[in-house]
């Protein structure tokens, strides 16, 4: 099934082009998102998890998840580039970012926030006024950059067994911030 290039809208940020656009996760983008899914946890630094538990944290997914987690009513959005090619994702319920991942070739160049606000303006014309994040260690610094302050850290077992540092994250938004 071939996609048709204009549903996704390339992103303008002070009249120049990013390069990607955001649209709605599709059912073939399920294997490019397990991919590059599980590329982003492999990619991590072992500053922050060795390689076994990076390993475990990416056991077990399968394109299949992705389909089931739209299907109970997840939205997810992708970051594609300007051929389609899915290069990010980020998942949103109720009042929480429930993932949000980009390929590591694509990495800092700003399409994570882009998803990140995406979310956050979708949760916020829902009515809610606070965002909860649980987040592992690689991405603490980036949601606190953005104005989410951490109220706890647990530990969290991963699909293959073994326990990463966890954070649970909140951030207080308003109308406003969805502009911002």
């Amino acid at each position: 099934m071939g996609r048709d290039s204009s549903r996704c809208a390339v992103m303008q940020e002070k009249g120049k082009s990013r390069g990607f656009g955001i649209r709605p996760f599709q059912p073939d983008d399920a294997e490019a998102i397990l991919a590059l899914h599980v590329a982003a946890i492999v990619a991590t630094s072992d500053s922050y998890y060795t390689h076994e538990e990076r390993n475990s944290w990416a056991s077990g997914k399968s394109a299949q998840n992705y389909l089931d987690i739209v299907a109970g009513g997840e939205t997810v959005m992708v970051a594609a580039d300007l051929s389609e090619k899915p290069i990010g994702f980020c998942g949103f319920a109720d009042a929480e970012i429930r993932s949000l991942y980009v390929d590591p070739l694509h990495q800092d160049k700003g399409i994570g926030t882009a998803l990140m606000r995406f979310a956050e303006s979708a949760l916020i014309a829902s009515g809610v006024r606070q965002i909860t994040i649980h987040s592992g260690l690689p991405a603490l610094g980036f949601y606190q950059a953005h104005g989410y302050v951490t109220v706890s850290q647990s530990t969290h077992r991963t699909s293959g067994g073994l326990p990463i540092k966890s954070f649970m994250l909140v951030k207080k938004v308003t109308a406003i911030s969805a502009e911002t």
